[in-house]
């Protein structure tokens, strides 16, 4: 039980570091709709030839599809391999790092929850991409198959 609470205070210290930055917190919102209009017009492009290519039957025969859920992909395999090193390197650059190892926490559950909340934040992002492309492009979400994704997600990282 530790360790989760212990996870779950490195959580809430940084999302209260992260809402310190409101204007952060939209801008990013702005440029997920700003990638998923970009797609959007890019799949408009590629309407003539989405037919003809057999590796997009698997999303609906949508570019626009195969894009977004690539780009969600992606944004959370460069946070996965960025947020372990970067959360320990900003950790030493604050000077914080030192006073986490000399407490009785585990060094894993320091490493683990330091990159927590960029991993839960990608995962929000990735979601709110997906959400733009169902809501305002009408992307079809196929939601049978998020256990799978759970499990991939979690091996990824």
């Amino acid at each position: 039980m530790s360790s989760v609470l212990g996870l779950w205070e490195f959580l809430r210290r940084d999302t209260k570091i992260a809402l310190s930055y409101r204007l952060s917190a939209i801008l990013q919102v702005a440029a997920m709709f700003s990638l998923a209009v970009t797609f959007f017009f890019l799949s408009l492009m590629m309407q003539g030839v989405e037919g003809k290519i057999p590796s997009l039957a698997r999303y609906g025969g949508s570019y626009f599809a195969f894009s977004l859920v690539g780009l969600a992909v992606s944004l959370y395999v460069e946070a996965s391999l960025r947020s372990f090193s970067m959360s320990v390197r900003t950790a030493q650059i604050t000077g914080t790092f030192e006073a986490m190892l000399v407490t009785r926490t585990p060094i894993g559950l320091v490493v683990l929850g330091s990159a927590l909340y960029s991993l839960t934040y990608t995962a929000l992002r990735s979601v709110i991409l997906l959400g733009l492309g169902a809501l305002v492009f009408q992307m079809p979400l196929y939601l049978h198959e998020w256990p799978t994704l759970i499990v991939v997600v979690g091996l990824t990282v």
